[in-house]
């Protein structure tokens, strides 16, 4: 069953487009590592019902499909036995960290508490508030006993079918007043690709020679992305190939290409033969900073807590909603506020995203050392022209020389 989220207001135009398609994706999620958003450190105290490991993926252009897997069997009396229990997905819709809270433009949570599922979909606004699009009290249908995982899909034209956007996933529970949550990496839709461009020709090469040829590395990430370039070559070659880059560490921009030179030498003694030397760039992005700490909201106002330590984690805080007749009643839970207080986002500094293994294959052929005759034959057709018309000038020299010095005689 397809939950659909959002308003039915959607325009005619927002409804009608597609955001972007792609297959079956998945990531890995580090056992055992809840941060306490209170503080913004580490803890191995959280529920091991929130703990996720994996996350699938993919869409069809109409709706986000995901499966968050557990550590541990999800059980629905969880909001029962250990208070109150949340899993979620955050939206940057428009790929905007300006927009939104810290770029956050959207959230969807399934929240737990008393025995009783609730599933929200909520807009976040520049200024920290938020409104209520959907809200459905007693969600069902969104696991299986004892089967170690959530579904959360999306109905993407809600967030006006986005041709790319970035999404992290998070689980979360209590834990003496702290909420300890885990989240994902952020991950960039459609998935970022990098792109290796070799030369489609075979390269020809004789042992003790060097060719140079460029590569060209193409990113379709929107951040700078570092790139570590390295070769490996046939594990029973004995070809003694020698791939040298002019730098095996690139930062290259996002949604560009760079052109890097490349030398290729076949060492002394290399055996004859069609050899293949595959190029690896590991593309890795850095961290992504999602809070500015120099950002904090006390009570509506502005405060520059750049010179803090920093104790509070640096998250977007106290933003309170000046328009109470709002369909805002409902706080996201993964705020960690009472009710009666004023409404956030709570993030850490700093999430990573995921790092991007690319390899391409050149085709090398180690021609057979050539002789000393071979050698100067080879110079000799090299320069088979100028001899010739050196020669050519010389034979029509000869004779005017030879009447000239007749003459002087």
């Amino acid at each position: 069953m397809i939950i659909i989220d959002g308003i039915n207001s959607q325009s005619n135009f927002a409804a009608a487009q597609m955001a972007a398609s792609f297959g079956p994706q998945e990531i890995r999620d580090d056992p055992l590592d809840w941060i306490n958003v209170e503080k913004n450190s580490s803890t191995l105290l959280g529920d091991v019902s929130t703990d996720i490991v994996y996350v699938n993926y993919f869409s069809d252009g109409r709706v986000l499909n995901t499966t968050m897997w557990l550590l541990f069997p999800f059980n629905e009396s969880l909001s029962t036995d250990r208070g109150q229990i949340n899993y979620g997905m955050l939206i940057d819709a428009d790929f905007n960290p300006s927009t939104g809270v810290d770029g956050v433009d959207y959230q969807v949570e399934i929240s737990g508490e008393n025995g009783t599922w609730t599933r929200k979909f909520l807009q976040w606004s520049t200024h920290g508030t938020f409104r209520t699009l959907y809200r459905n009290d007693n969600y069902t249908g969104f696991f299986e006993k004892q089967g170690g995982y959530i579904n959360l899909d999306v109905d993407l034209s809600s967030i006006g079918s986005p041709q790319q956007y970035r999404v992290l996933f998070y689980g979360e529970s209590f834990n003496e007043g702290n909420l300890l949550t885990d989240f994902t990496e952020w991950i960039q839709i459609p998935p970022p690709s990098l792109e290796i461009v070799v030369p489609s020709s075979v390269i020809e090469i004789r042992p003790g020679e060097e060719r140079k040829i460029d590569i060209q590395l193409k990113s379709t990430a929107d951040s700078e992305t570092e790139v570590l370039l390295t070769s490996r070559q046939q594990v029973n070659a004995s070809s003694n190939i020698e791939v040298g880059f002019e730098t095996d560490k690139v930062n290259l921009l996002s949604q560009s290409v760079q052109t890097i030179p490349v030398g290729i030498r076949a060492l002394e003694g290399s055996q004859s033969g069609q050899k293949k030397v595959t190029i690896v760039a590991n593309a890795s992005f850095p961290a992504s900073s999602i809070v500015d700490q120099s950002r904090v909201l006390i009570d509506g106002e502005e405060n520059d807590d750049s010179g803090g330590d920093g104790s509070d984690g640096g998250h977007v805080d106290n933003m309170s909603n000046p328009n109470p007749s709002d369909d805002s009643d409902s706080l996201p839970s993964s705020s960690a506020i009472p009710t009666n207080a004023t409404k956030s986002i709570r993030l850490p500094h700093a999430l990573s995203t995921k790092s991007i293994l690319s390899q391409a294959t050149l085709d090398v052929r180690v021609l057979s050392s050539i002789s000393s005759l071979d050698s100067i034959l080879g110079w000799l057709d090299k320069f088979q022209s100028l001899i010739l018309f050196s020669l050519g000038i010389l034979t029509g020299l000869i004779p005017w020389l030879f009447k000239k010095l007749r003459t002087i005689s």
